[in-house]
């Protein structure tokens, strides 16, 4: 029986996962004024979950998540 090769992070062209790196990405707002996002964790943007909120709830959520934006905001 052959063994499973093991992934070397230092083959990969990616940098390692971090779960504490949160980007935001705005693609819009809806017709009801929402703000409409994409949220990446761990530095993968590639990998992302469609979200909307309120845009005061979205400006919280950035400040509280620590988030840095991908779109043409400034980023902090």
């Amino acid at each position: 029986m052959e063994a499973t090769p093991i992934m070397d992070q230092t083959t990969t062209d990616h940098p390692p996962f971090d779960p504490g790196r949160k980007c935001v990405r705005v693609t819009g707002t809806n017709s009801r004024g929402f703000v409409e996002f994409e949220l990446s964790i761990g530095g993968a943007p590639e990998l992302s979950v469609e979200l909307t909120l309120p845009p005061a709830a979205f400006d919280a959520f950035c400040v509280e998540q620590r988030v840095m934006r991908l779109d043409d905001e400034v980023n902090p």
